[in-house]
């Protein structure tokens, strides 16, 4: 199956194929509620609640999401790894 937004391969497994994914408008972050923009609940869930290992994963994550976009996005292309102090 590909991926909703980047049309790469995921593989095989998910609950749903291509046309079922479609039918079912299972791509629930094509529109996203203004409300859902704000990052306060996910701040106070990592001071309140996510242990340790969570947060390890996370922040491997947003390592992740935010060399990729300092790869692509215009403007922010030739971003260094001296300059993100994570």
């Amino acid at each position: 199956m590909r991926h909703w937004k980047t049309n790469e391969e995921m593989g095989e497994g998910y609950q749903f194929n291509q046309d079922e994914h479609n039918e079912n408008e299972y791509n629930y972050l094509v529109v996203v509620d203004e409300h859902e923009t704000n990052t306060m609940r996910t701040k106070y869930l990592i001071r309140d609640v996510w242990d340790l290992d969570t947060l390890i994963d996370l922040k491997v994550h947003l390592d992740d999401m935010i060399q990729d976009k300092a790869n692509t996005q215009d403007g922010i292309a030739n971003l260094s790894e001296d300059a993100y102090v994570g």
